[in-house]
């Protein structure tokens, strides 16, 4: 099974679109039970540009909202990797699911 990223720019983080996605998948995943392979991480990212922020569906997470990543025009990834001098847990936040789902990104 397949890890997904969705990017957000800086405008769309202004407008605060991390929370409205979070709160939405939240939504699905709770009346899915809230499985622990289940989750929503996020990680910034300094551009030219200014601030992204990337968004990362668990496998599970993108089975059960595929919507949600066509909207988002989310694409398949490997799952989040270390940056160099940092381990994915100093860079990721969980933004929705449960604290077992840290054991997907170690």
């Amino acid at each position: 099974m397949q890890w997904y990223k969705a990017t957000l720019d800086s405008q769309q983080l202004a407008q605060q679109l991390q929370l409205r996605i979070a709160a939405e998948f939240h939504t699905v995943a709770s009346q899915n039970g809230s499985p622990d392979a289940v989750a929503l991480f996020g990680r910034p990212v300094a551009t030219q540009t200014g601030l992204e922020e990337e968004l990362f569906f668990t496998p599970a997470a993108a089975a059960l909202a595929p919507e949600l990543l066509t909207r988002l025009r989310a694409t398949s990834c490997d799952a989040p990797r270390d940056t160099p001098g940092r381990s994915p847990l100093e860079v990721l936040s969980l933004l929705d699911g449960t604290q077992k789902a840290w054991s997907l990104v170690r």
